[in-house]
C-alpha cells in the first residue's frame, strides 16, 4: 500500500502504465512535425491519425469529428466560442446549468461581455439535476445554444444529458424550428460513462485525458460534421478547427488511457462503486453529524462530497495532507483556486456551509486496501 493516500483523483487521475508504455515507445523513437512531409514527420501524422480513427469507433463517431485539443479547457472554449460565433442566425441567447466547470463559465462569459449574449440558467431540482419537466418549448425556442456538464466534478451530480438531448432534438421536429446546439462537456464524467452515447444526442462533446489516466495537456473535442466553428486561432491543424502543432506524445497517451478504460470498465465501475459504498456506510456509522451532500441517486461512481461539521474545509484538506491523505476542498480550476463555494451556493447552501465543502474522489488504481487504511485515518482528523 502506498503511505500517502491519494483522493483526489476528480482533479487529476493516475497515469495508465498503457498509455506511459506508449509515450515512453515513442520517446524512444524520432518522431517529427506531424505536419511535415519527410518521413519521419508522416510517421507521426500516421501515429495521430490511427489514434483518431481508433477513437472516432470507440466513441461511435466519425473520424472527422474527433479534434484534439491541449485539454478539456480548450475544447470547451473552441467548442462554445468557436461554434456560437460561426452561427448565421443568432438569437442572442444561451442556456447552462450553473453547476458547469469554471472553464464553461468563462468561455460564456466572455461571450456575455464581448458579444452582449445573454446566458441564462436552466432550472435545477432540489438534488441539483436538471429539471427537465421545467425545460419548455419557449426555453428551447429561444436558444442560441444549450450548455451542461455530464457529471459535476465537485459535489458528483449527473446530468442526464441525453434525456435532455432527446428533448431538444423532438422539439425541433415537432416545431420545425432551427434547433439549438447543445454541447455536454464529459470531462469529469468518462471515467465511468460511456459516453459516446451521449453525442448521439448532441452537437459538442468535451473530454479531458487527464482524468482518465492520460497525460495532463491534451483534450478531445467531439464535433458533429454539420456544426461549424470560428477557429480561436489559425492554423491548418485538426482539420482547420484549431491551430497549432498537435501534442503526439499526450494524444497516443490520450488513446492508450481510453482503450484502457473501455476494456476494462464494468469491473474497474464496480471497484468505484464498491469503494463509495464503503465510504458511506463508514461516515453513516460512524460521523452521523457529517453532511453527504452527493445524492443517493443519480450520482457518479468516483465522487463523494461532504459538508463538515464546524471546520472549514481548506484547513481540514491542510491537516489531511499533513496526515498522508489527499483531498480537496472543490473543484480546482487552471489557477489553483477553489470553485467549491460557487456550485453550493448555486444550490442554496449556506456561504458557512461553502466554506465546510470537501470532495473525496478515487479513480481506476484505487483500491480497496486504500480505502480502509483512508478510513482510519479520516477517524482520527474528524474527531480532532
Amino acid at each position: 500500500m502506498k503511505d500517502y493516500l491519494y483522493f483526489d483523483h476528480a482533479a487529476a487521475t493516475s497515469v495508465r502504465p498503457q498509455a506511459q508504455q506508449a509515450v515512453a515507445k515513442a520517446l524512444g523513437e524520432n518522431l517529427g512535425n506531424p505536419s511535415s512531409v519527410h518521413q519521419i514527420g508522416r510517421k507521426a501524422r500516421g501515429l495521430i491519425d490511427e489514434a483518431r480513427l481508433d477513437l472516432a469507433e470507440i466513441f461511435m463517431v466519425k473520424s472527422s469529428e474527433v479534434i484534439f485539443t491541449s485539454g478539456a479547457t480548450e475544447a470547451a472554449h473552441t467548442g462554445i466560442i468557436g461554434a456560437y460565433l460561426a452561427l448565421k442566425s443568432k438569437r442572442g441567447v444561451i442556456y447552462t446549468s450553473p453547476l458547469v466547470h469554471s472553464c464553461v463559465h468563462e468561455a460564456l462569459d466572455f461571450l456575455a461581455q464581448n458579444y452582449a449574449v445573454k446566458v441564462k440558467p436552466l432550472p435545477l431540482s432540489k438534488t441539483g439535476h436538471i429539471d427537465l419537466e421545467s425545460i419548455d418549448e419557449k426555453l428551447i425556442g429561444e436558444s442560441d445554444m444549450i450548455v451542461i456538464e455530464h457529471l459535476n466534478s465537485e459535489m458528483g451530480i449527473l446530468q442526464p444529458a441525453a434525456k435532455l438531448g432527446k428533448k431538444i432534438i423532438r422539439w425541433a421536429e415537432e416545431s420545425g424550428n432551427l434547433k439549438p446546439l447543445f454541447m455536454v462537456d464529459t470531462a469529469a464524467s468518462a471515467v465511468s460513462e460511456r459516453v459516446g452515447l451521449d453525442f448521439q444526442k448532441c452537437d459538442l462533446l468535451t473530454l479531458s485525458a487527464e482524468k482518465i489516466g492520460g497525460i495532463s495537456g491534451t483534450g478531445v473535442l467531439l464535433k458533429k460534421e454539420n456544426v461549424s466553428l470560428v477557429p480561436l486561432q489559425g492554423g491548418t491543424q485538426e482539420w482547420g478547427w484549431r491551430g497549432g502543432t498537435e501534442n503526439t506524445l499526450g494524444i497516443l497517451a490520450l488513446h492508450e488511457a481510453f482503450k484502457a478504460l473501455f476494456k476494462n470498465q464494468e469491473a474497474q465501475n464496480q471497484n468505484l462503486e464498491t469503494i463509495k459504498k464503503l465510504l458511506i456506510n463508514f461516515l453513516n456509522s460512524e460521523f452521523p453529524e457529517v453532511k453527504m451532500t452527493t445524492p443517493e441517486e443519480g450520482s457518479g461512481l468516483h465522487i463523494l462530497h461532504l459538508i463538515l461539521p464546524q471546520t472549514p474545509s481548506s484547513l481540514f484538506v491542510v491537516q489531511a495532507d499533513l496526515q498522508g491523505v489527499g483531498l480537496s476542498a472543490g473543484s480546482a480550476c487552471s489557477s489553483g483556486s477553489v470553485e467549491g463555494s460557487k456550485v453550493l451556493k448555486a444550490l442554496g447552501f449556506s456561504d458557512l456551509e461553502a466554506a465546510q465543502g470537501l470532495r473525496i474522489s478515487w479513480g481506476w488504481d484505487t483500491t480497496l486496501e486504500e480505502t480502509e487504511a483512508l478510513i482510519v485515518r479520516l477517524k482520527t482528523l474528524l474527531k480532532s
